[in-house]
């Protein structure tokens, strides 16, 4: 199901159909000196916005696809942790070693120390303005080699447990790089779709939702502003859902 934002886009796009097709309708009255609002100029701009917003389409489901296989290999990550953990602690590992091991698994939770500020919750900005769940895919995968690192030097820890095993855990990590550069790779041409299709509809004189207002203020110094034809685009809603600097 789409977004009620990327229904907007189609929106105002449709309703910039409209619009035209209402002005192609007042006929000769329709003779306005700004190039940008000539009919020909309104119908380039509308074909030119549906190809855009089409192309993010295109960009997004490949995008999407992989960035699903990454939350996917992702899912274990908290679970393997708690594991890793308690394999360690378990192993006969100094009170050192674990305590260190705790600091970093902390952080694979995103969590904070004990009596430290408060855990901020998922969707939460942290009182102190600075997040402190660092639980990007990038900063995971640092969190998680830096225990491998953590675990690979401590001679006690040597589970039979194969998931649990430092190669095992390499491996993972390895995969996890592996995803993550792939969605990293994948999100290029979206978010060069989503750029395009924003400029093309937003920007500030030359988008589609400024020529809409345009076309509105020109068909009002024609008509009266109570008149039948002012009337038929004046309600049309064009909305700015991006803003563009």
């Amino acid at each position: 199901m789409a977004s009620n934002s990327e229904t907007g886009h189609a929106k105002n796009i449709a309703n910039f159909e409209t619009l035209i097709t209402r002005c192609a309708g007042y006929g000769t009255d329709y003779n306005p000196s700004n190039p940008l609002l000539d009919i020909d100029a309104l119908r380039a701009l509308h074909i030119e916005s549906k190809a855009d917003l089409n192309q993010v389409s295109v960009a997004k489901s490949p995008y999407d696809f992989i960035e699903g296989k990454r939350k996917t290999m992702f899912q274990p990550y908290g679970s393997l942790a708690t594991q890793i953990m308690a394999s360690l602690q378990s192993s006969g590992a100094s009170e050192t070693v674990i305590s260190d091991a705790k600091t970093i698994y902390r952080k694979m939770h995103g969590r904070r120390a004990p009596g430290t500020l408060p855990e901020t919750k998922e969707g939460e900005t942290p009182k102190d303005r600075i997040s402190v769940s660092q639980q990007s895919y990038d900063m995971k995968i640092e969190h998680l080699d830096k225990m491998i690192e953590h675990l690979n030097i401590e001679t006690a820890y040597r589970p039979n447990e194969e998931k649990l095993k430092i190669e095992s855990l390499k491996n993972y990590k390895q995969e996890l790089e592996v995803i993550n550069s792939k969605v990293k790779n994948a999100y290029v041409p979206y978010s060069q779709a989503l750029n395009a299709r924003n400029r093309k509809l937003y920007a500030p004189e030359t988008g589609l939702v400024a020529r809409a207002q345009l076309v509105k203020k020109y068909v009002k110094s024609i008509y009266k502003t109570q008149s039948p034809e002012y009337k038929m685009i004046s309600k049309l809603p064009f909305k700015f859902l991006v803003e563009i600097k």
